[in-house]
């Protein structure tokens, strides 16, 4: 019972990751117009960040 919640938690947290990235796209269609290189750039890395925390997550 332990890991069937366990891996329900995973799953509902990644989820949330999932959705934060879709923010973040829209986030970054929306302000595509007036956003300088380098915002887009630390958008593009915060995702990054994101996709590595979720993947280390369910490593473990």
């Amino acid at each position: 019972m332990g890991t069937r919640k366990t891996r329900q938690a995973l799953l509902i947290e990644n989820g949330a990751g999932f959705w934060n990235a879709k923010r973040s796209e829209l986030r970054a269609h929306e302000t595509k117009r007036d956003m300088s290189h380098k915002s887009r750039l630390a958008l593009c890395t915060e995702n990054e960040v994101g996709s590595v925390h979720a993947k280390m997550t369910q490593a473990r």
